[in-house]
């Protein structure tokens, strides 16, 4: 379960993020690898079952987001 976890974000990482962004500079790639993250975090919803951000789900389950 936690492969196909990893592997789900591995690749929504590449196909949403590394294929659609040029960096300038290794700090333009930190700023726009964290604005991505908090939105897949804290905004998008998800397709699972749940339809939950991993920020809601964390927050239903007592979980913490990392």
């Amino acid at each position: 379960m936690l492969s196909d976890i990893c592997w789900f974000f591995c690749y929504s990482l590449l196909d949403e993020f590394l294929n659609m962004y040029w960096f300038t500079s290794l700090k333009d790639a930190r700023d726009k690898v964290e604005r991505w993250q908090r939105d897949y975090n804290d905004f998008r919803p998800h397709s699972a079952p749940t339809c939950l951000t991993p920020a809601e789900y964390a927050r239903k389950s007592g979980s913490e987001v990392v």
